[in-house]
């Protein structure tokens, strides 16, 4: 029988001769990926047991791209061509925060089912080649079940979100090693911030190393510490001891207050923007953390589409989409089995509030 291996060899091979007739340019990758990947669509012989004893069992020794990454549960290179390469993720916890593509390809959920939602930025401020502000718009959002494929084109066209709702959920991904025209590869921070995540400032990373540990034990150092920190620093500099705060404390402690009062005073009205951001990344940070320890599906689909939605309207039409006219009865009912205090949450998030309010309190028979 033909492994995922074998396929993957002779994928490659069909997408080098096709990609070589496009001399090799980037973008017509993606389109190259897509056809590729229907063309030889795994999920029509290979299940999530095949692929697991063909990865146990093979004597393939493909070069791995991802060892050190963190990406995937794992990720796994089953053909690396070296301008390209095809791997297999599985994910069980791990989740993809709102980013671009610094690469061209395809993606194709082989088992399990996944959220996707996309965004658009309009950049208003580049405040460091790594770091930029502007207005993050919510777009659009599905459930891709397995055999569904998706589109990975390089840049800030292409900004989406992905949670694996079934556990594990595997995926496949053909991509190019990188498009250098299409750098840096921002993660993005609802409603305005993109940060480069691979940036890294040596001394600001030891200072924020030095701050956790004077935080973590509540050194009497401390407000002098962070203050005079603030004060010296560039805006960049200033978001990420402000977040690095923000991991460690209530954002609603005096000292947080304070914090952010003097950071206004020094900086002025962009601390009102890293305000917004880290409003947002609290709201996230609760919701992913329902996410997490939910093992419904129909539940973790319920809390992706809150995670992901842009606005009221935008989920009411998602959950008409999923569950009928009865949609936001699911959405509440949902909310309700995630956990204490999960409905309560989204009663008083200004996107969520007046669909959940307004739906019946009566749960809904099932979840679809």
């Amino acid at each position: 029988m033909t492994t995922i291996f074998d396929l993957a060899q002779e994928m490659s091979q069909w997408i080098a001769q096709r990609w070589k007739s496009e001399c090799y340019d980037q973008p017509a990758f993606s389109e190259i990926a897509v056809e590729a990947v229907e063309t030889f669509d795994p999920t029509t012989s290979h299940s999530f047991e095949d692929i697991v004893g063909d990865v146990m069992q093979t004597t393939a020794r493909p070069s791995q791209a991802h060892l050190d990454s963190g990406f995937g549960e794992p990720a796994i290179t089953l053909f690396h061509h070296g301008s390209f390469y095809v791997d297999i993720l599985f994910w069980n916890h791990v989740s993809t925060t709102l980013h671009q593509h610094g690469f061209n390809g395809a993606f194709q959920v082989l088992s399990g089912s996944s959220l996707e939602a996309e965004f658009t930025f309009a950049r208003r401020t580049r405040l460091a080649g790594h770091f930029l502000l502007g207005e993050l718009q919510f777009e659009s959002m599905r459930r891709m079940e397995a055999g569904e494929i998706g589109r990975i084109s390089a840049g800030p066209d292409s900004i989406h979100s992905v949670l694996h709702l079934a556990r594990p959920t595997v995926s496949l991904v053909v991509r190019t090693a990188r498009d250098m025209q299409q750098q840096p590869q921002y993660d993005y921070y609802r409603p305005h911030a993109a940060v480069d995540p691979l940036f890294i400032d040596p001394l600001l990373h030891c200072r924020l190393q030095l701050l956790d540990t004077l935080i973590q034990t509540e050194h009497k150092q401390l407000p002098k510490t962070v203050c005079d920190l603030v004060a010296q620093s560039d805006a960049y500099s200033t978001y990420c001891v402000l977040r690095a705060c923000l991991q460690r404390l209530d954002p609603q402690c005096e000292m947080f207050i304070r914090l952010i009062e003097f950071a206004r005073a020094v900086h002025g009205d962009v601390i009102d923007e890293f305000q917004a951001v880290f409003a947002e990344y609290e709201r996230e940070r609760r919701l992913l953390n329902h996410f997490e320890h939910s093992h419904s599906e129909s539940t973790r689909e319920i809390l992706a589409a809150v995670y992901s939605a842009g606005d009221k309207a935008s989920l009411a039409a998602f959950a008409e989409q999923r569950y009928g006219a009865d949609g936001a009865i699911s959405i509440v009912q949902g909310l309700r089995d995630a956990g204490p205090g999960c409905l309560e949450e989204a009663q008083q998030d200004p996107r969520t509030k007046d669909l959940l309010l307004h739906a019946s309190p009566e749960p809904s028979a099932a979840l679809v």
